[in-house]
């Protein structure tokens, strides 16, 4: 059956996917950080630099959608959402989309 990872932090998160290549999707948060990039911002540079196949989508608490949107979907994420019912719709279209009957 499927697995599920919960790395604890971002640094963990980089070492599963250096170990195992890939997972069939991720989720993250945004993580901002005042004094470097956000955690969403490493991940999906690393994820694009080690040429990953991997759709991401990052949960994010909403605030400065405007800019962190368009930042995390021009790194290549699937979706950038804050809302409940916003993430499960990319859920649903995303396993939807896999099974093959979107």
């Amino acid at each position: 059956g499927p697995e599920l990872a919960q790395p604890e932090d971002l640094m963990e998160t980089l070492e599963l996917l250096k170990e195992r290549g890939r997972f069939t999707l991720l989720i993250t948060h945004f993580g901002y950080h005042k004094d470097r990039e956000s955690n969403a911002e490493t991940l999906l540079r690393f994820i694009r630099g080690h040429d990953i196949r991997m759709p991401v989508i990052v949960f994010a608490s909403g605030e400065y959608r405007e800019v962190n949107r368009p930042l995390v979907l021009g790194l290549g994420a699937l979706a950038y959402t804050d809302t409940w019912p916003e993430l499960f719709m990319h859920l649903d279209r995303f396993v939807s989309e896999e099974k093959g009957i979107a």
